[in-house]
């Protein structure tokens, strides 16, 4: 989808971060919005996942960013994260079926 395309793009091109699984975890419907949450994991140097973070933070909205974990991989730098990404897309009007009154 959308979300994980930018983010890829965006860990690609800018950032030394190694996307890795981005699924997606469940949507809920708000007023006028579905919310649809997704389960990521990076990693790379915790600079460079620092700086991806604050990117997609600014640059990806209304994405918001949540329940962050970070795991350092072998002790020489190398971190691993996880968290939860949220995307918020208006839920297009539907109009009523059936004939006219």
């Amino acid at each position: 989808g959308a979300t994980t395309g930018n983010l890829c793009g965006l860990a690609a091109a800018r950032h030394a971060v190694l996307l890795g699984t981005v699924r997606p975890s469940g949507r809920v419907p708000h007023a006028g919005v579905l919310q649809s949450d997704h389960e990521v994991s990076a990693r790379g140097a915790y600079p460079a996942l620092a700086a991806w973070l604050a990117a997609a933070a600014t640059e990806l909205a209304p994405l918001t960013l949540g329940e962050l974990n970070f795991h350092s991989l072998d002790g020489g730098g190398q971190v691993e994260l996880t968290l939860r990404v949220s995307d918020f897309r208006p839920i297009a009007a539907t109009a009523p079926s059936g004939p006219a009154p």
